[in-house]
């Protein structure tokens, strides 16, 4: 036989195998998508099951059985969770004659997609009380460490995930550190998306070495005889105890931190153009519930650049909408003994309860006048004036 023909069989043979290969792999993708396509078919067809997810259910399953329970809602991030009780806000309320009710709505870590959610849900509600939105004006991002949890993915379809994306992605600053912040936030949002999809699992740990999953802790339920409130020293989990001893053993820093944090410093930074069209429509929308919008920022021990971004542009695109600003600085000082603390953060429950009087104090005067009609013949003070000077209790 020639050995030109023992080359040309071995060849063909060789050949012949490789198609055979692509041809199985050809028919495994398709089974795998034909596969895919009827399991999604089937999911929809089955009853649906929501996921349960500590403190975000458990307040969404109260407004949804109480929504017509309350005159004011509070939501924000755990500065106000933690920092804000609806008790003590209704007792003041009461005293002025105001027989009213609040709830706490805010959720420890809440980004624009829970704020985004919580939104749909008054829509879809449409509370027949409501008359007050008392909200943070900034929307966090999901912070990269956080991505793979169920409550980060149970949110993610793509439409959401795009928009979430956009949102941190635009910034006003050309800080590369500030940008590669933006980067590293759409990067949580997108893999939030995928992760379900790929069933990434395990896996994420070496395609992203730099994502850190952290167990998350387990919280105590919101407390709604307080009107959803919780601080931070009734939750049990050692983590936060750590919080509160560091923060303590580290009095002169604190005390430097609060000093740094005078009224001028939260000028710095500003809203991108996307993140004020959407905080205007935040606006807008809780104005088409029939409820009139406060923006209410807490007391706090050190800067935010968020916080900062929107006071800078407070003054000439939101002065229309009433601030409660309670920052260092701004006139309500009292809160700013480190006895009421429990991290730079967030009160301890007696600093919540002082703090939350005093919301409810400032709110009192601003209802009343609504409820007559009355406007101020004074223009609107500046932001550095919002934060009222404390009242003597009687």
């Amino acid at each position: 036989m020639d050995p030109a023909d023992l080359f040309h069989a071995e060849t063909e043979s060789r050949s012949g195998r490789n198609r055979f290969l692509i041809g199985k792999v050809i028919l495994f993708a398709v089974a795998f998508a034909l596969a895919t396509v009827a399991l999604y078919t089937l999911r929809g067809s089955l009853p649906h099951r929501e996921l349960y997810i500590e403190i975000i259910s458990d307040k969404l399953d109260h407004l949804d059985a109480h929504a017509d329970d309350y005159d004011i809602v509070f939501f924000g991030t755990s500065h106000l969770y933690r920092n804000l009780n609806p008790a003590m806000v209704d007792d003041e309320l009461t005293s002025a004659g105001l027989n009213w009710r609040s709830l706490n709505l805010a959720i420890p870590g809440m980004n624009v997609l829970e704020a985004e959610m919580i939104l749909d849900r008054l829509e879809k509600l449409a509370p027949a009380r409501l008359k007050y939105v008392v909200m943070e004006p900034f929307f966090r991002p999901l912070e990269l460490k956080n991505w793979g949890t169920e409550r980060a993915m149970s949110l993610h379809d793509w439409p959401r995930t795009t928009f979430a994306m956009d949102y941190v992605m635009e910034t006003s600053s050309d800080s590369p550190r500030v940008r590669l912040a933006g980067f590293n936030e759409a990067r949580a949002h997108l893999m939030s998306f995928i992760g379900p999809k790929l069933n990434l699992g395990r896996v994420a740990r070496v395609l992203f070495p730099d994502t850190r999953h952290i167990r998350q802790p387990s919280f105590m339920a919101p407390d709604f005889d307080r009107g959803g409130f919780r601080p931070l020293d009734e939750e049990p989990a050692s983590q936060f105890l750590r919080r509160y001893e560091g923060f303590l053993s580290q009095r002169d820093r604190n005390e430097q931190l609060l000093a740094a944090s005078s009224a001028d410093i939260w000028r710095r930074g500003r809203l991108s153009d996307l993140r004020t069209r959407h905080l205007l429509e935040v606006v807008e929308r809780i104005r088409e519930l029939g409820a009139t919008p406060v923006f209410l920022v807490g007391p706090a021990y050190c800067f935010d650049l968020e916080i900062a971004a929107y006071l800078t542009r407070r003054d000439e695109t939101f002065q229309d909408v009433k601030l409660l600003n309670y920052l260092h600085g701004f006139g309500f000082e009292d809160v700013y003994e480190l006895e009421y603390w429990f991290d730079n953060k967030h009160l301890n429950s007696t600093g919540a309860d002082l703090f939350s009087r005093q919301v409810g104090r400032d709110l009192a005067p601003l209802i009343q006048a609504g409820r007559d009609g009355v406007q101020s013949e004074q223009p609107e003070a500046p932001a550095e004036q919002h934060g009222t000077q404390p009242q003597q209790q009687g």
